[in-house]
């Protein structure tokens, strides 16, 4: 009994001794930030979807002059997301005990119809967030119209015909509608807790979807894009979380939304943190992430890993080490206003021989994070810019084109084998090396090729030069000797092989993008083609002419001198100009048919998303041909003109198709889960051939290589043409000889 009394009083004596500062510090700010949560919790309970809610102090915002009676003032205040233009939470201050705390409910493109579920926005500590959507053209799917289906009909990911079915329902289903497509066609419904598309036509006439809110590919709820901002110190003690803005989608719902201009498709819980040079960094927690989803510089971000993003790129992922989870530990605390609890990953260093992958522990299970593959293609400038200057012209020895020949074997491509971009033709091991490098740059990035109808020279585009920027240079396809046509310090790019000896390409040498030919057989001097204070670009040659000097050579090409893009045609001898479309929507790549009798291009229909069409030469009658309710890019005619191939994200992955051109069938070559891009014929129409990620190891994840498929029916199985463990071998030509996919659909922007 003596010793539990003496023991007592020790206890007694040591809590009477004074705290030391800094313990008394962690105390306060653990209470402090506890407190701040628990308010959270307590004053933005059941948030509705498109609002915010002040949790905890300080928090400010500015609001439109449209909604006068929208105001954030003390803890607990709501407000509509309609009329928030920005919101400010401050950081942490112990003597002041505030620490700004705030909720937003952003509906995004979650269904009206999942009541009570929205992407969360968490904003902890010196944050700062701003709408970019315009609240006069913010959309909010709000009102759920019951539709009872008449027929049986398929559920579509998009708003498209040939769009991939999610699912078929039976007649007398009832869905719930929250919106409608710009042409009055197409319904959004919710499926299987998902976006979904079903025709109008389908649904019970009485049905009163005509007040439905208008939806397009581009629709953005208020503060599904934004700008933000968040402090950069470091916190005062180890309970205090980084300032961060945290982002979390409803379970199983992927949300797409725009931060700091970048695209990211959220399927689980992201941190947000800005960086000082201007970009900022994204941290998964749980699930996976994709900045710039269904881009070429896609990135996939799984859970427990990390990666900066900014400058339409990414670089510095990363699996972060435990300690720097540990320090978000408090939003654990947070219960009542997300969607689901967070928990954060637990990262594992197992130890072993050698170095053992890192294991991340989530609520979901394990997973062993694979970095992704850089994204190094470079990008060749579409903008406008200054005049450029002429530079002193090296002597042009003339260069005499043969006529044209089909060789099935002869396959150009892009390669990074040596370190920077060479032009390589295909050899039969599948292997890079010097002797089918044909422009053999060293340390230069060249891109772009076009084959000459002989095939013995590759036209390229190239930025060797210390002098000028981005210029045209010729190579034979041995590599045995290399020209340069163009001379000036603005960027001379796209160059196009056409009939014979002639070869056209765009300049912004005058401060905008024009049209330039010039015939190699001769001086090979530049001859302006197109005079137009708007873009000229993308240009294409009718196969007139024959052998030798052609007699009336023409081309199309693309111009927004009306103001949006449209396809023009033009006699290069003559400068007779014809406009071959005409509407209110952008017109986009046009191609040629081998024998010029079928135009194929991209229209751009009122969902935002890319078809195919195509317009009979002879009588310029035009047709769409491919609505798959998703962007058509690639686009290349069969040496036959029958049918045209061409690559589309239909159910989440690019894959290759062809379509008939008589009949519109569409015929799917590649079916699986990888990137499959960049369609060419063979020159004598029997194969296709593209490039894919599909032999990428986790050694190298996202690799490409180059495939082919045979149109045989059943269409044959892909088989592996490049076989460099060490490179990225994509965006091949075969037939026809101009190479249009590396450009990934860039344009200049609308003067």
């Amino acid at each position: 009994m003596k010793r539990l009394s003496l023991i007592a009083i020790i206890v007694v004596l040591v809590a009477a001794l004074p705290v030391p500062q800094s313990s008394r510090a962690q105390v306060g700010y653990e209470q402090l930030v506890r407190r701040a949560l628990s308010e959270l919790d307590t004053n933005c309970a059941n948030l509705e979807a498109n609002s915010v809610c002040y949790g905890f102090a300080e928090v400010s915002a500015t609001f439109s002059a449209a909604v006068p009676d929208a105001d954030l003032t003390e803890p607990g205040d709501r407000a509509a997301l309609t009329g928030l233009l920005s919101l400010r939470t401050s950081p942490i201050n112990l003597s002041a005990g505030t620490w700004g705390v705030a909720v937003m409910n952003v509906q995004a493109n979650v269904p009206a119809g999942l009541t009570g579920e929205s992407a969360v926005f968490l904003l902890l500590g010196d944050v700062q967030v701003t709408n970019e959507v315009d609240p006069a053209q913010a959309v909010v799917p709000s009102t759920v119209v019951p539709v009872t289906l008449t027929a049986l009909t398929n559920a579509l990911r998009t708003p498209g015909s040939g769009a991939q079915v999610l699912g078929s329902l039976a007649t007398g289903t009832l869905l719930q509608a929250d919106g409608i497509s710009p042409d009055g066609l197409w319904l959004r419904v919710m499926f299987d807790r998902q976006v979904a598309w079903i025709p109008r036509a389908n649904v019970n006439s009485d049905a009163p979807v005509g007040g439905l809110p208008v939806i397009t590919r581009d629709s953005l709820t208020p503060m599904q894009a934004f700008i933000f901002r968040t402090g950069g110190g470091t916190p005062p003690s180890l309970v205090v979380p980084p300032d961060v803005l945290v982002v979390q989608s409803p379970r199983g719902v992927p949300v797409d939304i725009i931060a700091n201009e970048v695209p990211i498709r959220v399927d689980g819980v992201i941190f947000l943190r800005t960086l000082p040079d201007g970009r900022f960094q994204l941290l998964a927690s749980d699930g996976e992430s994709w900045a710039y989803p269904e881009a070429p510089n896609q990135v996939r971000v799984q859970a427990g890993t990390a990666v900066i993003l900014g400058d339409g790129t990414w670089t510095g992922w990363r699996t972060l080490e435990q300690p720097e989870w540990d320090a978000f530990g408090s939003v654990e605390l947070i219960t009542n206003v997300v969607v689901y609890q967070l928990v954060l990953p637990n990262v594992i260093r197992p130890s072993g021989i050698g170095v053992p992958p890192v294991i991340v522990e989530i609520p979901g299970g394990t997973i062993i994070p694979i970095p992704p593959r850089p994204p190094v293609f470079p990008v060749v400038p579409v903008t406008f810019g200054e005049p450029g200057t002429e530079l002193e012209r090296l002597a042009w020895e003339p260069i005499e084109i043969g006529c044209g020949v089909c060789r099935p074997q002869d396959a150009f491509y892009h390669s990074d084998s040596d370190g920077d971009w060479d032009i390589y033709r295909l050899a039969e091991d599948g292997l890079n090396s010097l002797v089918n490098n044909i422009t053999r740059g060293n340390g230069s990035q060249d891109v772009q090729p076009s084959y000459s109808a002989d095939g013995e020279w590759v036209a390229f585009t190239t930025n060797r030069d210390i002098l000028g920027g981005w210029e045209i240079y010729l190579a034979r396809v041995d590599g045995s000797q290399q020209a340069r046509l163009t001379y000036n310090t603005a960027n001379d790019v796209n160059p196009v092989w056409g009939p014979a000896n002639l070869i056209a390409w765009e300049s912004n040498r005058d401060g905008n993008w024009e049209l330039y030919m010039a015939d190699v057989s001769s001086d090979g001097l530049p001859v302006r083609l197109t005079d137009d204070a708007a873009n000229d670009i993308n240009p294409f040659w009718f196969p007139d002419g024959g052998c030798g000097q052609p007699e009336g050579a023409r081309l199309v090409f693309q111009s927004d001198r009306d103001g949006d893009w449209e396809i023009y045609l033009l006699d290069v001898i003559s400068g007779e100009l014809t406009q071959l479309t005409d509407n209110d929507t952008e017109d986009v790549v046009p191609v040629l048919s081998r024998d010029g009798s079928t135009l194929a291009w991209l229209q751009l229909n009122n969902f935002g998303v890319y078809d195919l069409w195509v317009m009979d030469m002879g009588t310029l009658q035009a047709r769409r041909l491919v609505d798959l309710g998703t962007d058509v890019a690639g686009q290349t005619f069969a040496p036959d003109g029958a049918s045209v191939a061409f690559f589309a994200n239909v159910d989440g992955d690019s894959d290759v198709f062809t379509v008939e051109v008589a009949t519109g069938l569409v015929t799917l070559l590649t079916t699986n889960s990888f990137e499959d891009r960049a369609p060419s014929f063979t020159c004598d129409g029997t194969a296709v051939v593209f490039h894919s990620d599909a032999a990428a190891s986790e050694d190298s994840p996202g690799q490409r290589d180059l495939f082919s498929v045979r149109l045989s029916r059943p269409v044959g199985p892909a088989v592996r043409l490049t076989q460099d463990a060490r490179a990225d071998d994509l965006y091949p030509i075969a037939d026809p000889h101009e190479e249009i996919n590396s450009k990934e659909g860039r344009m200049p922007p609308h003067p």
